[in-house]
């Protein structure tokens, strides 16, 4: 379980299940891989916040999913969903938003854990 919770982990997984879904499934694998993609939008993120190194997991992870995001726009699936594939602006608006606020909650937590130490509690 513990490979699931590493950016490493989740992007070996969002590749071969997207790929997978995307080069295999024709139009219903493409929105297999939309919604894959954003799952992992909202789950990456969430992990990264609450675990450590937001900075080494956060560019790993963007770098992996801007990676995915164009070899999936040269999958059979996405290319033969023409004006359809613009569903894939979803994950990317996603992540763009997730990302950041998984830095806030990160920025939290570290405030909060140093006013602890200072307090003496």
């Amino acid at each position: 379980m513990r490979r699931f919770t590493s950016p490493i982990g989740q992007l070996v997984a969002l590749y071969v299940l997207t790929l997978g879904a995307a080069t295999f499934g024709r139009e219903p694998g493409g929105l297999a891989a939309m919604a894959l993609m954003t799952l992992f939008a909202v789950v990456n993120p969430l992990v990264a916040g609450l675990g450590a190194g937001w900075w080494a997991t956060t560019f790993i992870s963007a770098t992996g999913f801007g990676l995915l995001f164009a070899l999936v726009g040269a999958t059979p699936a996405v290319k033969g969903m023409r004006e359809g594939a613009t569903v894939f602006l979803l994950p990317a608006m996603v992540y763009l938003a997730a990302a950041p606020l998984s830095g806030l909650v990160r920025l939290w937590r570290w405030w909060s854990a140093r006013a602890r130490l200072a307090s003496g509690a």
